[in-house]
């Protein structure tokens, strides 16, 4: 009944449970449809959906990847591979080839906002295995833009310019335009980087087109200016044309001003033309609007300040410029040596969770060996007492056909002697008392066959058998056996028993 009371249990939850698991199905379904277009939408509806009311593997797994996948989408650096590993798990077993190189590419993006270089490096590289299968050129650009950032931090130029260039490619194929432009402005810096100004401006100008193209204008004017500090200001190009150049970017571009975030620039290229009053107004401009920059803006713009002041010679505000010069690095230098001693502590432990990972599976592997040797070993252990309890029913059955062949044969030899002995007893003279004890005899030992006979119908064969040669060893001299027999015998055929035992010791 209880088994019973479980099982009607079970089938009223049911429903429910099936509901509960299509409600959630439902919610990554829609978050799934808004994750290229409307991230944050995606991940709002993500975070609201409760977990534990996820009751499969295949829809946990899911979560796990979309939720990744929006908090990547939406600017979120996770350093946990908590989610991505569920995911990883899961459709390494039963996923697609797409599946499989999602949740590697996600679990690439966890490393890297880790610091962890080498796990970062094989995700994607499983990643691209697994994509490399599909038509997904879109993410195959994403895996190769990200291996192309990874070596780029690591100053491996050639290999990070051809990463970019394959990822230019697939962003090509996939149609996705602003992505290519992307690529081809990674590519531009890198160019520079190995001091070919020629291959910057080739990248930049693919970029400027495409952006043109699909009509982000506000990217253009910064390849416009880099170009002109890398390619021209730094070589001592004529001041003039450069600032000739830049305002026609910006009619073109910003509808003739000078954005915030170049202020820096023209600072430098005021400096150069030796304007001083506009190379100090842009560095007041700048501080004046200092939440708009970078600390490394900022450093710059005390810099170009001091030098400012130091033409003018007004030394003593020079000197002040260097100072907050000074204490503006020193805090950019703290946070960098705080910043590289987080990475250190999270790369050592994520070495050592790497080298715990690696021991525990190691350990589980040896483990399902050593249980697979046990299995196999007690199953052939199993296999063997089967065949061994196999044959010795087929020996025993064949014993007990033996027995029971012998029986029916001691039977059938029993009536066979019965009826002999009848017809000796009509043969018998009862005056001759030889004959007569001769015939009782027989008649007595008959009976005691007829008694083994009786008693096999009651006993195993193999039993019966046993006893009936115990009885017939041990029992030859009572007077059930056949000394009575061969006292007559010797009587009636002139001692022929006594020759036989004396000439031929042999018979028994």
């Amino acid at each position: 009944m209880k088994v019973l009371y479980t099982a009607l249990l079970a089938l009223l939850l049911f429903p429910s449970c099936r509901r509960q698991s299509g409600d959630i199905d439902s919610f990554l379904h829609n978050a799934e449809s808004l994750m290229n277009e409307h991230p944050e939408d995606a991940l709002s509806i993500i975070r609201h959906i409760d977990r534990r009311k996820i009751y499969s593997s295949a829809s946990e797994a899911r979560y796990a990847l979309l939720y990744s996948q929006a908090l990547d989408k939406n600017y979120v650096d996770v350093t946990s591979d908590s989610l991505t590993a569920v995911a990883v798990n899961y459709y390494d077993r039963h996923g697609t080839k797409h599946e499989r190189a999602m949740a590697h590419y996600y679990q690439g993006r966890v490393y890297s906002n880790a610091g962890n270089f080498d796990a970062a490096i094989r995700s994607y590289s499983l990643a691209e295995d697994a994509a490399s299968g599909t038509d997904d050129y879109y993410l195959l650009g994403l895996i190769n833009n990200a291996v192309g950032n990874l070596y780029y931090d690591q100053y491996d130029l050639k290999e990070a310019l051809s990463r970019d260039q394959h990822a230019a490619t697939y962003f090509h194929l996939a149609q996705s335009p602003y992505n290519e432009a992307l690529a081809y402005v990674g590519m531009g810096i890198v160019s520079n980087l190995m001091g070919d100004n020629e291959g910057m401006e080739k990248e930049y100008q693919k970029a400027i087109a495409i952006y043109e193209e699909i009509g982000a204008i506000n990217e253009i004017l910064p390849l416009y200016e880099d170009l002109v500090v890398k390619t021209r200001l730094d070589v001592g190009d004529d001041l003039f044309a450069i600032k000739r150049d830049l305002r026609r970017y910006y009619a073109k571009y910003n509808k003739g001003e000078i954005p915030l975030q170049s202020m820096g620039l023209w600072q430098g290229i005021y400096l150069k033309a030796n304007e001083l009053d506009s190379a100090r107004l842009c560095g007041e401009i700048i501080l004046h609007n200092r939440s708009s920059f970078t600390s490394h803006k900022i450093a710059g713009c005390y810099s170009l300040l001091e030098r400012i002041e130091t033409a003018r010679g007004n030394y003593p505000e020079a000197y002040r410029y260097v100072k907050l010069y000074i204490a503006v690095m020193d805090s950019i230098n703290q946070e960098k040596e705080e910043a590289l001693v987080l990475e250190l502590e999270q790369k050592y432990r994520n070495r050592i969770l790497n080298q715990s990972y690696e021991n525990l599976k190691q350990h589980n592997d040896q483990q399902r060996i050593i249980t697979g040797l046990v299995l196999l070993f007690s199953l052939s252990l199993l296999v063997a007492g089967l065949l061994y309890l196999r044959k010795w029913r087929e020996n025993a059955a064949l014993k007990m056909r033996e027995a029971e062949a012998e029986k029916e044969s001691l039977g059938r030899a029993c009536r066979e002697l019965q009826e002999q002995l009848g017809t000796v007893g009509d043969r018998v003279d009862t005056d001759d008392e030889q004959e007569r004890q001769l015939f009782d005899a027989l008649e007595e030992r008959m009976v005691v066959l007829r008694n083994w006979v009786d008693k096999a119908e009651t006993m195993k064969p193999a039993l019966f058998m046993k006893s009936f040669r115990d009885y017939m060893t041990v029992n030859v001299k009572s007077k059930h056996a056949l000394s009575d027999l061969q006292y007559v015998v010797n009587r009636k055929y002139f001692g022929v028993v006594d020759y036989l035992k004396a000439h031929y010791p042999e018979l028994r």
